[in-house]
């Protein structure tokens, strides 16, 4: 018997059947989304898409770094040539004097002028300091690599580029009758140089995004316009599934795809002949099967209500097999124009099958 009791604990379950139903029908979106956006991803238009994208991203980061080397190195041989010059010039002055110490270095310095260079030492053959612009390291080694190559008689040059400034240090030997009696090294902290380094890069850089942006916008609008004009041929494609034999596909353009439509076109017009025959036929069948059904119909009549001999029976149902051939034979065309329907059918799906994989 059912109780009020029972009626209080089918109330309380309803909330709980509700609330399980409303996570089923949220669970049924989101895999409705998740189906949708695995098909986005299968899809050739997105893979091709992608592909040309990630291709050209690859290319304009080689044309960056590449750009930004060869940047770099331009500098790197200017400022060589500019630093190595001035160590020469102050390295011919300095090993014109017969003696080499801290008042003749003086003197050809406040000579030369201003070097333009941020600090500026001449050591002797041993690497201690005579001249420092700086006077820090005066009568100090001087254990610098630049300047330990270049009392091995080589001219040196290094260079780097921190926080915007270009930081380049040379050094060349002092030759005097083919003899070392010392080096001259230079450095200097280019800030100009520096900046237009970087604004050259960061120049570089905008113009390498703002082309990837433009390609990427690229491939999405031809992407889209693609997919566009092939929904045409699958919406076509559905609205002949239904029936609709008249609709014909309008391309436009000059491609691949207009002659898919053109080609899509002629065979929506053989299928409409092909229907208008098989119509046509299906008419004519029906009025010819009236014929000989009549016919047997009147002969069976005639032989149960009346009284014939057998000559007379033998005859009717002579005619009746007659009429019944006639009925097989238009069986036999019906059964084989059923199986090219058949055909037909099973190659339109066919058809739509492969060119929906092309649709998201």
């Amino acid at each position: 018997m059912y109780t009020f009791a029972d009626f209080a604990k089918n109330l309380k379950k309803t909330p709980q059947i509700r609330s399980i139903s409303s996570r089923n029908g949220a669970l049924a979106i989101i895999s409705a989304s998740k189906t949708r956006l695995q098909d986005r991803l299968r899809s050739t238009h997105f893979r091709y898409g992608l592909t040309y994208i990630v291709i050209t991203f690859v290319v304009l980061l080689f044309l960056n770094l590449y750009s930004s080397q060869m940047s770099q190195k331009l500098f790197y041989s200017s400022k060589e040539t500019s630093m190595i010059e001035k160590c020469l010039l102050a390295a011919s002055e300095i090993s014109a004097e017969e003696v080499l110490n801290q008042t003749t270095v003086n003197n050809v310095v406040n000579q030369m002028g201003s070097l333009r260079v941020t600090r500026l030492v001449i050591t002797d053959r041993s690497g201690i300091a005579i001249y420092d612009s700086t006077e820090n390291d005066v009568g100090r080694y001087m254990v610098l690599p630049e300047i330990v190559q270049a009392l091995s008689g080589y001219d040196v040059f290094s260079w780097n580029y921190h926080d915007g400034a270009m930081q380049s240090r040379a050094a060349t030997p002092i030759m005097s009758y083919d003899t070392l009696i010392g080096c001259v090294y230079m450095t200097e902290y280019d800030f100009s140089q520096g900046a237009l380094l970087h604004s050259l890069q960061s120049n570089i850089l905008m113009i390498t995004l703002i082309l990837e942006a433009a390609v990427i916008l690229f491939s999405l609008s031809f992407s889209a316009a693609f997919t566009s004009r092939l929904r045409r041929i699958i919406t076509s494609m559905r609205i002949i599934r239904g029936g609709d034999y008249s609709h014909k596909v309008e391309m436009g353009g000059n491609d691949e795809l207009t002659i898919l439509g053109n080609e899509f076109n002629d065979l929506v017009a053989r299928l409409q002949l092909s229907e208008n025959k098989r119509r046509q036929f299906v008419s004519d069948a029906s009025h010819e099967l009236k014929t000989p059904l009549a016919s047997i119909k009147l002969l069976t009549d005639s032989i149960l209500q009346n009284d014939m001999d057998t000559e007379m029976i033998h005859e009717f149902v002579t005619d009746i097999g007659n009429e019944a051939d006639r009925l097989n034979r238009m069986s036999m065309k019906l059964l084989s124009l059923s199986k090219i329907d058949s055909q037909i059918e099973s190659d339109c799906l066919q058809v739509k099958t492969d060119a929906s994989q092309f649709i998201v």
